[in-house]
C-alpha cells in the first residue's frame, strides 16, 4: 500500500470514529422527525374560552370539569358564598373563604401554591350560594345574617363567609367563615379562615356596626367592609372577589362585592359570583321602619391552564437531515438552548394556529437551509448569528397564516440568501443582497435587529472569476502597447 493510499484510509477511519464519537454523545439526532412542544387537553365544563394560549373554564354554578389527560400547572380560583347582612341595625356579611393557586400576588393576598397539577377525568365543581340576610324583629331587634355555601373544587374547598351579627341579644355576634362577619350591637367579631380570609369589624357605641371581613383586609370597625383581592384569571380583565360588606352607618362595601348598609334605606346585597358580603341592616328611629339584612353574592370557580407547554432543546443536538421544530400554535414556545450542527436543514412551523414560536438562544452552525412556515415565527437572540445554509420566509395567503416571521432581538443575523413570498418549494422570491429590517421588510422582519443578506456563493464566484478577468485582459493590453 502506497503512502496515499495509507493516508486515505487513515482519513476514513478517524473519520468514521469522530462521526461514531458524535453520534454516541448526542443528547438529540434530529434525521427527518418532527419535534412539539407538549401540550394539555381542553377540557369541559362552565364556560369555556381559548385565549391566546390559555384555557379558561369559568363555573357560576356547580358542575363537573371533565379532562381527557392530565393537566399540569393550572391555575385556580375558588371563592365560596359570602354571609348575609345582620338584620335590623346588624354588621355586615363575612366574604366567602377565598383559595388561589397561581402566580399573582396582590396586596395581603394568600396563595396555596403557584400552581396545581390535574389528574385526568372527571373534578366535581362546587359554587357555594350566599347566605341570607338577617330578618326585621320589630323593637326587640333582628337576627343575624347566614353564612354563605362553600365552594369545591375538588378537595379544594372554601369556606362560605359568616353572617353579619344583629341587634337582639342573641344574634349579636357576628359568625365566623371564610372571612368573618361583622358584629352587631356590642356583639363580637366573626373570626376568618387562616389563608381565606380576615376577622369582621367591632360595632362602636353609637357609631355603627361592623363591617364584613373581606379576603385582603379586615372589616372595619363601624365603617365599611373588607376589601377583597384583585386576580386576572378571568382572562378578561382584573376584578375584585370576595369583599365584606359594611356595617350600618358604615355604607360602604368592601372592594369585591361587598354589599353597602345605608341609613334609613335598604342594604345592598353582595355581588353574584363574588363572594362579596351582604349588608347589614339600619331602621329608622321612631318610624316604625324596619329593614332585614340583605344576602351575601355567590361564589365562583376558575381553572385556567395553558394549552401548549413551552420545551427546551439543549445539550449536544445534531441536523443529520431536515426536520421540523413545531410549536404548534399562539402561545407554543420550543427554546433551542445550544448550537445545532450537521448539514440538515430546519423547519419552523406552527402548525396548530398561527403564532408559535422557536427561540434560537445561541448562535446556530447547521448547514441546512432554514424555512419558517407562515404562521410561524423565528426568534433569533443571540446578536451576530448567521444561517450558513439560507433562509426561507413562507407565504401562504390564508389570513391568521399569512406569514413566516423572523423575530431579530438584536444585532445583525447574516444569511447568504434569503428568499420570501413562496411555500412548498415554489413561488420564492429573492431577496436582493444588503440589509433588511422592520421598516424595510415589516411583513417578515419584527424586533431591533438586522437581516443582512451576503450574495450567494455562485454569484460571489462569478464576480470574483469576472475581477480576475479584467486583471487579466488589463495585463494583456500592457503588454502589448
Amino acid at each position: 500500500m502506497n503512502a496515499t493510499k495509507k493516508m486515505l484510509v487513515a482519513c476514513v477511519m478517524i473519520g468514521s470514529l469522530a462521526l461514531f464519537a458524535g453520534q454516541a454523545n448526542a443528547d438529540l439526532v434530529l434525521n427527518g422527525q418532527t419535534i412539539q412542544p407538549g401540550f394539555n387537553p381542553t377540557g369541559t365544563g362552565g364556560a369555556v374560552t381559548l385565549q391566546n394560549n390559555t384555557v379558561t373554564h369559568t363555573f357560576l354554578s356547580s358542575g363537573t370539569l371533565g379532562l381527557t389527560g392530565a393537566v399540569t400547572g393550572a391555575h385556580v380560583l375558588v371563592v365560596a358564598g359570602g354571609g348575609g347582612g345582620g338584620g335590623q341595625f346588624g354588621g355586615g356579611g363575612g366574604a366567602g373563604g377565598l383559595i388561589y393557586y397561581g402566580p399573582e400576588t396582590p396586596t395581603n393576598g394568600h396563595r396555596q401554591g403557584t400552581s396545581l397539577d390535574i389528574a385526568s377525568g372527571d373534578t366535581t365543581v362546587t359554587v357555594g350560594g350566599g347566605g341570607a340576610g338577617g330578618s326585621t324583629g320589630g323593637s326587640s331587634g333582628g337576627t343575624g345574617g347566614s353564612n354563605g355555601g362553600n365552594s369545591a373544587f375538588g378537595g379544594v374547598i372554601a369556606t362560605g363567609g359568616g353572617g353579619g351579627g344583629g341587634a337582639a341579644d342573641s344574634y349579636k355576634n357576628g359568625q365566623a367563615g371564610g372571612s368573618g362577619g361583622g358584629a352587631g350591637h356590642l356583639g363580637a367579631v366573626g373570626s376568618g379562615t387562616l389563608g381565606q380570609g380576615f376577622a369582621g369589624g367591632f360595632g362602636l357605641a353609637g357609631q355603627g356596626y361592623g363591617g364584613g371581613g373581606g379576603a385582603g383586609a379586615i372589616g372595619g370597625n363601624s365603617v365599611s367592609g373588607g376589601n377583597g383581592l384583585p386576580y386576572s384569571i378571568s382572562g378578561t380583565g382584573t376584578y375584585y372577589y370576595a369583599g365584606g360588606g359594611g356595617g350600618v352607618f358604615a355604607s360602604g362595601g368592601g372592594l369585591g362585592g361587598g354589599g353597602t348598609a345605608p341609613y334609613g334605606s335598604a342594604p345592598t346585597v353582595g355581588a353574584a359570583n363574588t363572594g362579596g358580603g351582604g349588608g347589614g341592616a339600619s331602621s329608622i328611629y321612631g318610624s316604625g321602619t324596619y329593614y332585614a339584612g340583605a344576602a351575601g353574592g355567590s361564589g365562583i370557580v376558575i381553572i385556567s391552564y395553558a394549552r401548549y407547554l413551552n420545551k427546551t432543546l439543549s445539550g449536544v443536538i445534531t441536523a443529520k437531515s431536515t426536520s421540523t421544530l413545531d410549536a404548534l400554535g399562539n402561545g407554543g414556545l420550543i427554546t433551542v438552548a445550544s448550537g445545532m450542527t450537521g448539514a440538515g436543514g430546519i423547519n419552523i412551523d406552527s402548525s396548530g394556529a398561527p403564532g408559535g414560536v422557536v427561540d434560537y438562544q445561541v448562535a446556530q452552525s447547521y448547514l441546512g437551509a432554514t424555512t419558517v412556515r407562515a404562521g410561524a415565527t423565528l426568534m433569533v437572540t443571540p446578536a451576530g448569528t448567521s444561517l450558513t445554509g439560507g433562509l426561507y420566509l413562507d407565504y401562504i395567503g390564508i389570513e391568521g397564516f399569512d406569514f413566516g416571521k423572523l423575530d431579530l432581538v438584536s444585532g445583525i443575523t447574516t444569511v447568504p440568501f434569503a428568499y420570501t413570498g413562496g411555500t412548498g418549494g415554489t413561488g420564492y422570491s429573492a431577496l436582493a443582497p444588503g440589509d433588511y429590517t422592520s421598516a424595510n421588510l415589516p411583513d417578515y422582519i419584527t424586533g431591533a435587529g438586522t437581516l443582512h443578506v451576503v450574495p450567494e456563493p455562485a454569484t460571489m464566484a462569478f464576480l470574483a472569476l469576472g475581477g480576475l478577468a479584467m486583471i487579466g485582459s488589463a495585463i494583456r493590453r500592457r503588454r502589448t502597447a
